[in-house]
């Protein structure tokens, strides 16, 4: 009866855990690209396609506004593109925890 309870009492635990999210990887290559160059492209595009976003809502009298940064997908894959960088599903992708979700 033991064994039973703590089975159920882990897979409760397990069943409440939450996995980081996954997001959707590109890769890129270049002719003759490095890892290392295409790490500072992207570094480089990452900064110019950053936007600041700012969503207000009101109620009443009352508001709050939240103010963030989102990453504008059209402005990263033109500006790697711009710099020689194109698609490729045998590229290179982002280090490892670099994967980010972007906007449109």
């Amino acid at each position: 009866m033991r064994i039973l309870c703590v089975a159920a009492i882990s897979l409760a635990v397990a069943a409440c855990t939450t996995a980081p999210p996954q997001y959707p990887t590109f890769k890129y290559a270049k002719p003759g690209g490095t890892y290392q160059e295409y790490l500072e492209a992207r570094h480089d595009c990452l900064l110019e396609a950053r936007k600041q976003t700012t969503r207000t809502a009101y109620v009443g009298n009352l508001g709050a506004g939240v103010s963030d940064q989102q990453i504008s997908g059209g402005v990263l894959v033109a500006c790697l593109s711009a710099r020689g960088w194109l698609q490729d599903p045998n590229g290179f992708g982002p280090p490892p925890g670099g994967a980010i979700l972007v906007g449109p």
